[in-house]
C-alpha cells in the first residue's frame, strides 16, 4: 500500500492529467513550447523510444534547439547516476516535489559486476514510477556536458544552487 496523495499533487500542480489511457504527445508538445516561451532552452535530451514524430515537430517548429538523442544503456547511464548519487547525497541536490521524493523511493540499484548501475524499477510492468530520477540524472549530464559552452558566466555549483 503507497502512501501517497495523488489528488494534492494534482491540484498543486505536480501531475499534469491526460485524458485515456495512452500517452498524448499534443500535451507534451505544448508543454514543450511552453516551457521554450517561459525558459531559454539550448537542448532537449529525449529518450527515442516512441518519440520520432514529437522529436521531429520540435525540430520543425523550433530548429534552434539541439536535439540530444539519449541513449538509456548502462554504459550511458552509470556516471551520471552515480554523479547524481553523490551530489543528492551531499545535500547538493535538493528538490522539493513530492513526486519526485516518491519516485526516488521506487529506485531500484541492481550493480553489475564492475559497480555499473542505472535506476531501474523492481520489474518491467511495475506501475512505480522512476521517469522522473531517470529525466534528472540526464538532465545533470547534459549540464555537466555543457558547463563550459552554453552559461559561461554561471559554473555548475551555482546552477545547482539555484534550484
Amino acid at each position: 500500500n503507497e502512501n501517497i496523495n495523488i489528488l494534492d499533487w494534482i491540484d498543486k500542480g505536480y501531475i499534469t492529467v491526460i485524458q485515456g489511457d495512452i500517452i498524448d504527445y499534443e500535451v507534451i508538445y505544448q508543454d514543450i513550447l511552453q516551457l521554450c516561451d517561459k525558459f531559454t532552452v539550448k537542448e532537449i535530451a529525449y529518450d527515442r523510444w516512441h518519440s520520432s514524430s514529437l522529436i521531429n515537430r520540435v525540430n520543425e517548429t523550433i530548429p534552434d534547439i539541439l536535439l540530444i538523442e539519449y541513449e538509456q544503456s548502462l554504459k550511458n547511464f552509470a556516471p551520471p547516476t552515480k554523479e547524481y548519487e553523490r551530489l543528492a547525497l551531499n545535500g547538493n541536490i535538493i528538490d522539493p516535489n513530492p513526486v519526485l521524493f516518491w519516485q526516488l523511493q521506487n529506485v531500484r540499484i541492481k550493480p553489475d559486476t564492475n559497480n555499473n548501475y542505472k535506476p531501474l524499477k523492481d520489474y518491467k510492468s511495475s506501475t512505480k514510477r522512476i521517469d522522473g530520477v531517470i529525466t534528472s540524472i540526464m538532465a545533470l549530464d547534459r549540464c555537466r556536458a555543457n558547463e563550459n559552452k552554453i552559461v559561461k558566466e554561471v559554473n555548475f555549483k551555482d546552477i545547482l544552487n539555484s534550484f
